[in-house]
């Protein structure tokens, strides 16, 4: 009988599949070994920033030589009446108080008396100058002088005197001998952080 064409490869393979299998296994430990005898490739270059530093703090604004040293006092005869609205903070950067009447008029360090009777009576660290590292300001209306309608009362950031900038504060606010408090934080000059409105009634 005469072998037909397709029988010679499948004869082959039947005679040499131990080659061929010779041949899967040394390829196959080398497929799992390429680690050991491969060159590594070369790295992936990876992208690089350039630092760049960030903005130093703000710089202090010197207290003029002939400024005394600050002094670590708090004002304890304040002002007080139907309302009283007390600003404290620990530094000697200047923050000033601003509380405006039911009539639209504000009271703060450049007008510190109103035709209701309102007075600013401490102004603490202005413009830098006669520091102290407890300072305190107070505007407060005399007993049975307040007039009733809404109040607001803000703090103005007015002046950087030390390098820290971030000014921790506490806002005391009296009406008819009832007390609240508020604190809040200045961190920028000429910043005016609006602390809260209040309503007097008689």
């Amino acid at each position: 009988m005469q072998e037909d064409w397709w029988e010679r490869p499948v004869c082959f393979l039947c005679d040499y599949w131990w080659a061929f299998l010779i041949l899967l296994v040394l390829g196959l430990t080398a497929w799992f070994t390429r680690d050991y005898w491969m060159p590594a490739p070369p790295p992936t270059p990876v992208a690089t920033s350039t630092f760049i530093p960030t903005s130093p703090a703000l710089e202090p604004t010197f207290v003029p030589s002939e400024t005394p040293e600050p002094t670590a006092t708090r004002v304890e005869n304040l002002g007080t009446g139907d309302v009283q609205v007390t600003l404290i903070w620990d530094s000697i950067n200047d923050l000033d108080l601003w509380v405006t009447d039911p009539a639209g008029e504000t009271i703060y360090f450049d007008h510190k008396n109103s035709v209701s009777m309102g007075e600013l009576d401490v102004d603490a660290n202005p413009g830098c100058g006669s520091t102290t590292t407890n300072p305190v300001e107070n505007i407060y209306w005399p007993t049975g002088e307040a007039p009733d309608g809404i109040y607001t009362i803000a703090v103005q950031y007015f002046e950087v005197c030390q390098s820290e900038a971030r000014t921790p504060f506490t806002i005391t606010l009296k009406v008819n001998g009832r007390a609240q408090t508020f604190d809040g934080i200045a961190t920028e000059k000429d910043e005016l952080i609006e602390i809260t409105t209040f309503e007097m009634k008689r």
